[in-house]
């Protein structure tokens, strides 16, 4: 079933795209914060694009109006039963992006059965429909590989082939995965951890919490999808590469589902109090999204990183303190900081993260992508989309007050109208990030025995 093409399509226009490249490409979770930006990214080259996603925590906004009509295809459900029902949806498809899945502390902690079996399913039904790809069509890859990586040298390439060994693409035959040349599965650091080894390292042992707090649900789901795809890869059936992302951040992202910096942005710009919980020495990476795209391309168009888990993010490390102290200051903010003691923002046995950052020596060997965009220089456009936003918020109820109602009433509309609109056209992603300290608080004990809700930035 197509879904009614989105109302109000982002305002870059450069997604019309150029002259077609050639290759269809699909994307779920297309209409969340990451793969939105990747299919703009995408169309901008000229690929045809196959766009899936249940909208659950998508917006059809995030997407041109044009996304939904030919060449393009969009579909709205779930991964599983859109592939079910279209097979034929895969019969040209040359690279996938699988970024669809259950995300943030609310949904994820308030429901951990429907959150851990949509992140294994879905995973599963998307990775069995490019196996039966393969068997239907047969046909070499796409030969698109590093010389659209926009950097990446042969010798990069031929030192990632020596670190991939058996798990190889080619080792396993040229006709894995029919004519799909890479299938990327978005992965997350949550599955890293417990662990207090900094950097942290693909290879290194995960140290996954505990079974009986639902805050590790999300992780060893995670951590199960990394499985699943290795295995299709090394069992000859698809060319998988796992993304293990990293505190991404940028335009389009919310904080409704717990992301720290839209949170922090949003209360600077109005002049609030930004609330930290805990003592804010946790120190995080934040990574554009614009640049974790790049690198998300990069590796679905390296033959040689498939078959390996590659993390994706930005290396520079920073306090959750002088982060909102950086906020304040770049957008001149009269805000101040409010510490929240742990134990009056979630519930008892809490347990936190102190630090959290990548290694990314393998994925700049492999692809020769380095991460470009600052931090300060995503702020700016995050205070500058979040003015532009509450401007227009404002404009928008004060055009709707009735002319004769009093000042009283007057001042009563506009803020009910201005409670019921979003903050603005943005949103987090079906894809994958990262649960957070100071995100949206998760819901008090409700008095069964045996709980403990914790969550690390």
């Amino acid at each position: 079933m197509t879904a009614t093409p989105p109302t109000t399509p982002p305002s870059d226009t450069a997604a019309q795209g150029n002259a077609p490249s050639g290759r269809t490409t699909l994307i779920t979770g297309a209409a969340g914060f990451i793969g939105s930006h990747l299919a703009h990214r995408l169309a901008q080259r000229g690929d045809r694009l196959i766009l899936i996603d249940d909208l659950s925590t998508g917006r059809s906004q995030n997407l041109p109006a044009h996304f939904t009509q030919l060449p393009h295809i969009w579909r709205q459900g779930q991964v599983a039963a859109v592939l079910k029902r279209e097979p034929e949806l895969m019969a040209d498809v040359h690279a996938v992006y699988h970024l669809a899945a259950t995300v943030g502390v609310r949904l994820v902690v308030e429901n951990p059965v429907e959150a851990i079996r949509n992140n294994i399913d879905q995973t599963a039904a998307l990775l069995e429909a490019v196996a039966n790809h393969a068997n239907l069509i047969n046909t070499p890859a796409s030969g698109n590989t590093a010389g659209n990586t926009n950097g990446t040298t042969k010798g990069n390439v031929e030192h990632a082939g020596k670190n991939v060994g058996s798990n190889a693409a080619g080792s396993v035959g040229e006709n894995v995965g029919g004519n799909v040349g890479g299938v990327l599965v978005a992965s997350s650091s949550e599955v890293y951890g417990m662990t207090d080894r900094i950097p942290m390292r693909e290879d290194q042992t995960l140290e996954l919490g505990p079974t009986t707090s639902p805050r590790w649900s999300y992780a060893h789901s995670k951590a199960l999808d990394e499985h699943m795809a290795l295995a299709y890869h090394q069992n000859g059936k698809a060319r998988c590469v796992v993304a293990r992302l990293f505190n991404t951040i940028g335009p389009r992202q919310i904080g409704n589902y717990g992301m720290v910096v839209p949170r922090f942005v949003q209360r600077a710009v109005a002049g609030l109090p930004l609330e930290i919980y805990g003592d804010g020495t946790q120190t995080r990476c934040f990574c554009d999204v614009r640049d974790t795209v790049e690198a998300l391309i990069r590796l679905v168009e390296t033959p040689a990183c498939h078959g390996q888990v590659f993390n994706v993010g930005r290396a520079q490390p920073i306090s959750i303190t002088d982060l909102a102290k950086r906020i304040i200051a770049r957008s001149n903010s009269r805000s101040t900081l409010a510490y929240v003691p742990y134990e009056q923002a979630y519930a008892q046995n809490f347990d936190d993260l102190m630090r959290r950052a990548p290694a990314l020596e393998k994925l700049q060997t492999a692809t020769g992508f380095s991460a470009t965009i600052s931090l300060d220089q995503t702020l700016d456009d995050l205070i500058s989309l979040e003015r532009t936003a509450s401007t227009n918020q404002h404009q928008g109820a004060q055009s709707v007050v009735k002319p004769g109602a009093k000042s009283a009433d007057r001042q009563a509309e506009v803020a009910a109208r201005s409670a019921s609109q979003p903050a603005c056209n943005v949103n987090v992603n079906p894809g994958q990030a990262e649960i957070s300290t100071n995100d949206v608080k998760p819901p008090r004990h409700s008095g069964k025995t045996g709980t403990s809700w914790s969550r690390s930035q």
